[in-house]
């Protein structure tokens, strides 16, 4: 995913790349796999605040996803 971080962390507001490493239906939460690892361990977000991070205007630009998919 492409995400305001701050938006995710509580910290500055600064586009970031992460992986979505897992989803937990029941708490409808997302584990966000952040490769930023000498600050951040991988954390988990709601998918309200996930979707917040993706369209919330920054730098006048909104964020977003990339599906990767292999086929054999």
């Amino acid at each position: 995913i492409n995400f305001v971080q701050g938006i995710a962390t509580g910290n500055v507001l600064v586009g970031h790349w992460g992986v979505i490493g897992a989803f937990d239906e029941s708490r409808d939460r997302v584990l966000i796999l952040d490769p930023d690892r000498e600050w951040y361990e991988p954390y988990w977000i709601s998918t309200r605040t996930l979707l917040r991070s993706m369209t919330y205007p920054h730098k006048g630009f909104s964020r977003g996803y990339v599906y990767v998919r292999i086929v054999n």
